[in-house]
């Protein structure tokens, strides 16, 4: 259970009172801090209050009656209010009612019996509830950031202010020493989380928002393609003038007219041609960016995934050492008690017992912080629940891949294919300040009927044709220097699409080397996880026979440990050159069959 959540036996200042002489239902406070992060943990810490007789009345306040087994659920709030009659009917159908919110206002809680539905996890990249847990998020760092440098002022006042040796640690007991440097290592991490939570929501909103964009690009370039086609209009017009001049007798003037008007820009010198294809290109640039972003986004869930499998791999192997650790303990307090060994040896086994219990709060703290991660990623609020496997430790890749020609890799690239978009684009560009320096030319043809009385309307046709050129004359150099302008972009263009090419060579060749070292490493380590297992095992045996100390025997066991941690890590690093392989490529490969 959450460290946060509290619990007193104290009667509230207001709401909460003891029974009186009316049989009213007894209240009491039950003050608990909830975390934003563990809303999970909060239905559980209050269906357990409801098991125990104090069921949730309002934040804080619990009616104290019959234990009663019930459930809770929180839900992301939409707003500052409470849920409307609308929600309440919906949730109701599913067999729940609301009880309150929480004291920040984040989520709704909701209360049922274990026959209850729970609601499916909706998508709430636009409500209330996500946009405060994602400012939470923004600020999570500064509390770590405080820590670190809470401890630097410590270690400051030790070694400088009180004048202690640095040789004075080594009098310290060992579990002090742990407990500060797992501190000081705990607020560095969730410093450095923090950022990549940030990354994560920068990521998340740059691919909602170029969905956006591709469908901003799209209609500019319906635009462009329409300014080619003559422009049809309809125009239909009544009205009754009166004139009354000085020395002039007062006149009137009625008009009725319905006019169809149509005018065309002839294309001579290709203005419209080139703004045609400026507009694709920028469309089209829009799509690969879309497509890039997409698969970025895939990666970034994938690499998150894969770093989750393994903290739980690594949990897994730190509860079994632990495991085996407390029964090292056990027995060396037997040996010392029966005067078969001294007490160093008693002594160092709880040492490293103690040593590895230090090591779960920190796993069990990366993990939800890493769940978090891939639900923002995901569009879902953090008490989405994050579906895995376990990892596979013996799990075989590939001992090569068909990376094919450059000119393939060039074709895979949607960061490529935009680049060279942009290029075109910026051709276009330049083709439209070229044309623009010469006349222009547009037609209009206007007809219809025109006349002062309805009588005869349909009698008076009236009909307009005129061509106008309009050409520049003398611009003070205006238009030459847009043109240069417009050739200097293109450069520059063309010089970014180089750019763009060389550094996809140098991410996939990269990638191939990281994923073929990473390959022998996981190799190497899975020899040195047998062997130190080996180790171990032969260890055991020589303790019992008496041939060696306990001290060897958990230096064996240290080293299996650190041998089953670095297999670990390197099997989480050969799926994540995976990942970046897969990045580098531009989205994957194609094996050949057999």
């Amino acid at each position: 259970m959450d460290e946060n959540l509290r619990e007193t036996t104290e009667l509230p200042e207001s709401g909460g009172t003891a029974p009186n002489e009316e049989n009213e239902p007894e209240t009491k406070s039950i003050r608990f801090v909830p975390s934003a992060y563990d809303p999970r943990g909060i239905e559980q810490w209050l269906s357990e209050r409801a098991a125990e007789g104090k069921l949730l009345l309002r934040y804080d306040d619990f009616v104290i009656g019959e234990p009663r087994d019930c459930r809770y659920h929180l839900e992301p709030a939409a707003d500052d209010d409470d849920p409307d009659e609308l929600l309440r009917e919906k949730r109701a159908r599913l067999g729940w009612e609301y009880v309150c919110r929480t004291k920040d206002g984040i989520f709704y809680i909701w209360r049922g019996d274990r026959t209850a539905h729970v609601p499916t996890p909706k998508d709430c990249t636009d409500s209330y509830g996500y946009r405060r847990l994602c400012k939470k998020l923004r600020r999570s760092y500064f509390l770590p950031l405080l820590y670190l440098v809470a401890d630097v002022l410590l270690i400051y006042l030790l070694f400088y202010v009180w004048s202690i040796p640095l040789l004075s640690l080594l009098t310290m007991p060992k579990n002090d020493v742990i407990q500060g440097v797992s501190l000081l290592l705990g607020s560095i991490i969730g410093m450095f989380s923090g950022a990549q939570e940030r990354k994560e929501m920068r990521t998340l909103k740059r691919a909602m928002e170029d969905c956006e964009y591709v469908e901003q690009m799209r209609q500019l370039y319906r635009i462009s393609k329409a300014e080619r086609l003559p422009n049809f209009s309809a125009k239909g017009l009544a009205d009754y003038e009166t004139n009354d001049y000085a020395d002039e007798e007062s006149s009137r003037d009625p008009e009725f007219s319905a006019k169809l008007s149509v005018s065309w820009e002839l294309d001579l010198w290709g203005n419209l041609r080139w703004a045609k294809r400026k507009g694709g290109a920028e469309y089209l640039s829009s799509v690969e960016d879309w497509r890039a972003m997409r698969m970025t986004l895939v990666a970034e869930v994938a690499t998150a995934y894969f770093q989750l499998m393994a903290l739980d791999n690594e949990l897994s192997i730190v509860r079994r050492t632990l495991r085996t650790r407390s029964e090292g303990v056990q027995q060396a307090q037997l040996r010392f008690e029966g005067g078969l060994t001294s007490e160093t040896v008693y002594q160092q086994a709880k040492v490293e017992y103690a040593s590895t219990a230090t090591l779960i709060p920190d796993l069990e703290s990366r993990i939800e912080i890493m769940e978090n991660s891939i639900a923002l990623l995901m569009g879902k609020s953090p008490d989405w629940e994050v579906l895995r496997g376990q990892m596979n430790i013996e799990a075989e890749f590939p001992d090569s891949l068909p990376v094919g020609l450059p000119s393939g890799l060039l074709q895979r690239r949607p960061d490529v294919r935009a680049s060279e978009q942009q290029l075109r684009s910026a051709m276009a560009s330049a083709g439209m300040a070229y044309a623009d320096r010469f006349p222009r030319l547009t037609f209009n043809l206007v007809g219809g009927w025109e006349n002062d009385a309805l009588q005869g309307f349909f009698r008076s046709p009236f009909s307009y044709v005129a061509a106008a050129i309009a050409a520049p004359v003398f611009g003070f150099g205006r238009k030459q220097a847009k043109y240069r302008a417009a050739l200097a972009a293109y450069d520059v263009a063309r010089l970014g699409y180089e750019k763009k090419v060389l550094e996809v060579f140098k991410e996939a060749n990269d990638a191939v080397v990281t994923y073929r070292n990473v390959r022998k490493t996981a190799a190497l380590k899975v020899a040195l996880r047998d062997a130190a297992r080996k180790y171990v095992e032969l260890a055991n045996l020589q303790y019992r026979g008496g041939s060696i100390n306990y001290i060897d025997v958990l230096d064996a066991q240290r080293r299996y440990f650190d041998a089953q941690i670095g297999l670990s890590n390197a099997v989480r690093d050969e799926h994540l050159a995976l990942v970046q392989l897969y990045k580098a490529l531009g989205g994957g490969w194609e094996l050949e069959e057999e």
